[in-house]
């Protein structure tokens, strides 16, 4: 690398990364690191993905994390690290030190309970990580009007959720931004927890970067799945 006055990062996340590389720079202090973790990208994974690994992309081939990020727009790119979180779940066999701690203490539950598989507990430290569904479609059937996720449907399990401690994640059929239901909107407004997440930029860009359904490749990796109506 020559000696550059003026230093262009190719993506969002490079960005991110030479922050924290170089200027030894906290991901929490980061406005597109707190971003990533809101999105339900471990924080375990961000770290690793700052000195550029091997990644598994979502056609089932390997490559630069740097180059699947490359030349993206923060809202694409926080997407799609979401997708390569999800595609890249440590899992139990696989060598991976975090899958065997989340597996490493096991009830064996076989004596007496014919065909019922173990029951596992959770790893100390490990948050519950729960997907929340919603949909994708703007119109009411063929009469034109508009429609999306029910606010209150999200905002209040959202609140839930936070609240007990667990990691929340968004997906919808065809990802990226899904739409309000606007009269979910009009009919909320004396509804305190539903106003403050609609009038939260930082919640709502959650929905406006949602995960592709199609993209996750195992929905185990999930605690639960919450459908939204």
């Amino acid at each position: 690398v020559g000696d550059n006055g003026v230093h262009a990062s190719a993506s969002p996340f490079e960005a991110l990364a030479e922050r924290m590389n170089w200027l030894g720079q906290g991901l929490d202090s980061l406005p597109f690191g707190q971003a990533l973790l809101e999105m339900g990208v471990p924080e375990d994974a961000i770290n690793d993905w700052t000195v550029d690994p091997q990644v598994l992309y979502s056609d089932g081939t390997k490559g630069s994390l740097f180059d699947r990020l490359e030349d993206l727009d923060a809202s694409t790119c926080l997407e799609r690290c979401a997708t390569l979180a999800l595609n890249n779940r440590k899992r139990p066999g696989s060598g991976d030190t975090d899958a065997e701690d989340e597996d490493a203490d096991v009830e064996d539950n076989s004596k007496g309970k014919k065909g019922r598989k173990p029951r596992r507990k959770r790893a100390k430290g490990k948050k519950m990580h729960i997907l929340i569904v919603v949909t994708s479609n703007d119109k009411l059937g063929e009469t034109g009007e508009q429609t999306g996720w029910y606010l209150p449907e999200v905002a209040h399990p959202y609140d839930e959720f936070i609240a007990a401690g667990f990691r929340v994640s968004f997906a919808s059929p065809k990802g990226g931004a899904a739409p309000v239901d606007q009269g979910s909107v009009e009919a909320s407004a004396n509804d305190a927890s539903s106003m403050s997440f609609y009038n939260s930029s930082k919640k709502m860009s959650l929905l406006n970067n949602t995960i592709c359904v199609k993209n996750i490749p195992d929905t185990s990796m999930f605690d639960a799945v919450f459908f939204a109506g």
